[in-house]
Order: C-alpha cells, then structure tokens, then sequence
C-alpha cells in the first residue's frame, strides 16, 4: 500500500503566506495572509502563529507557501508574542 507523501515542512521560524482559501480557513484569513510556522502536527498540518488573529492556528499545508521577502517577515517580527517566539 502507498502511503501520500507529505510535503516538507519548513524550518520552525520561517514565514508563510496564505496562498489558496478552502472551506477551513476562509472566515479567518484571507489571500496574502502572513503566518509564522511553528510545527508540524502528526497528521501533516501545520502549526503556525496568525498575527492577524493573534494566536496559534492549524493549516493545511497546500494552502500556503514561503514568504521570500525579508523586509517584510522582519517587520512581522515585532508581531509575535514571545512565548509564540521559535527560539
């Protein structure tokens, strides 16, 4: 039996971008969305800080991706509370 390979999740600190809406998520965040990834859950999701809803939040992993402009995730930065904080 083939089990599903499960996209690699980034390092813990690093700052993803809301890339795609489904059902889950569209009340709480929308397209463009910043989140500061924390962890990844056994069953693949991931464990991320929403500075728009100022706490943690799970996310499927086809929903976003690497935010590569680091102006702006060093700005985010100040957003984070610090026990939120990848040390």
């Amino acid at each position: 039996m083939k089990h599903p390979v499960q996209p690699q999740a980034p390092l813990p600190g690093t700052w993803l971008q809301v890339s795609r809406l489904d059902k889950v998520i569209r009340h709480d965040l929308a397209l463009g969305d910043k989140l500061y990834f924390r962890m990844r859950s056994p069953i693949g999701l991931f464990g991320c800080y929403a500075p728009k809803l100022r706490r943690l939040f799970w996310i499927d992993p086809a929903n976003v991706h690497v935010v590569t402009d680091w102006a702006t995730t060093h700005t985010l930065e100040q957003e984070i509370p610090a026990i939120s904080r990848v040390h």
